[in-house]
């Protein structure tokens, strides 16, 4: 090479190398608008970085193993790309009172429940609404509700008809017409929630046989007498139908009790396992301690509720986790006390976590009660004993 030419290459080399550097610097840092979606929430951003994972860790977006990211982490950026992240979160999922907790990468409750393959009729609750978004340890309660048609054979009461006859010794009766009570069939609309009963309303009645008049009389008796009578005569029957009705409930217990001893054999095991426990329980109390089977115990502080629209809203009768209200029942922040954890509260006894409630968070406490209990209660600390198997 001319040594004339010599210093003009090497300037040459030097000028290329400089631009390929700065060429990748820029590259690096050069803004481009992307459009990124997190867990259904779309949002226009300007992208830095030359890779989807570089934009992500530059923007503090963090995500869990098992997350759904499209494109992957080493995709180049480009100007307009569409960027999908669905984090994976775990969920308490309760459906008729079972819970569970599963992993999804759903948005909303709609898409975690059409990946759940759920079903809902028209009339089936769902908890929250359908487009509300989920968070890890989210909440999502299914009830189902069946409406049935019910066919039963009634009892139709007889009437009492008691007469003054002047031609009977005073106060003496005679049983003119013995009467009989009639029937009927009676279609009633069932309504259950989560399997249990909610409400019964009757849709039409036939009669198949006619109550008959019982007629007595009674001799000499003023109007006043023939009205007492009347009554001791109805209380009778009302007392014979109750001891009647009470022997066909009892009969019929027997023989459900029968079939589900013979079909549940392990149930039963179960059972005495549980009423075990609960006798070490209080023998642990009448001890002066802790129930036997404690495994961990926190100082709360405790409210009281009852299942009136001021204190339980539109749930009325039913928890968060679809099952009934009753006493016994509590409401705790589920990321201290897991749904469906047995406790036994000191100065309220066992209880069940089946509820939730916007203002109970951290180390708080819902116990439900009757109205006149619970606006007695006000605020005060418990010791809540969590119990094991």
């Amino acid at each position: 090479m001319h040594k004339e030419l010599r210093p003009f290459f090497i300037a040459l080399v030097v000028l290329v190398g400089l631009g390929l550097g700065i060429g990748q610097y820029v590259e690096a840092g050069r803004v481009r608008e992307v459009t990124l979606t997190v867990d259904g929430e779309v949002r226009e951003v300007a992208a830095v970085g030359s890779t989807v994972g570089e934009m992500l860790d530059r923007m503090g977006v963090k995500y869990p193993a098992g997350s759904i990211l499209e494109p992957a982490r080493d995709t180049r950026i480009e100007e307009g790309m569409e960027i999908s992240l669905k984090r994976m979160k775990t969920i308490v999922f309760y459906v008729d009172g079972e819970g569970e907790k599963v992993k999804t990468t759903a948005g909303d409750v709609s898409e975690f429940l059409n990946e759940r393959k759920i079903e809902l009729g028209s009339d089936d609750v769902i908890y929250p609404d359908a487009t509300s978004k989920l968070n890890d340890q989210s909440v999502v309660v299914v009830t189902h509700v069946d409406v049935e048609h019910e066919e039963v054979e009634e009892t139709i009461p007889m009437r009492i008809k008691l007469v003054s006859a002047s031609e009977l010794p005073k106060g003496e009766r005679e049983v003119v017409e013995e009467g009989s009570d009639g029937r009927r069939i009676a279609v009633y609309e069932i309504t259950t929630k989560g399997g249990i009963e909610a409400r019964s309303q009757l849709l039409s009645s036939t009669v198949i046989e006619p109550a008959r008049e019982r007629v007595i009389k009674l001799g000499r008796a003023d109007e006043d007498e023939l009205e007492r009578i009347k009554r001791e005569e109805e209380r009778k029957l009302e007392e014979e139908r109750a001891q009647a009705a009470a022997a066909r409930e009892k009969e019929e217990a027997k023989k459900k009790e029968e079939a589900k001893q013979n079909e549940n054999g392990e149930q039963n095991q179960n059972q005495n396992q549980n009423e075990q426990n609960e006798q070490n329980g209080n023998q642990g109390q009448a001890n002066g301690n802790k129930p036997a089977n404690t495994v961990a115990t926190y100082t709360m502080e405790a409210t009281a509720y009852d299942d009136s629209v001021e204190q339980n809203g539109p749930y009325g009768a039913y928890t968060a986790s679809g099952t009934r209200l009753r006493p016994g029942v509590v409401a705790v922040d589920p990321k201290v006390i897991p749904l469906g954890t047995k406790l036994y509260i000191e100065g309220y006894g066992y209880a069940v976590a089946e509820d939730t409630g916007g203002a109970i968070k951290g180390m708080k406490i819902d116990l439900f009660m009757d109205s006149a209990s619970a606006h007695q209660f006000g605020r005060q600390n418990v010791v809540v004993h969590v119990l094991g198997n």
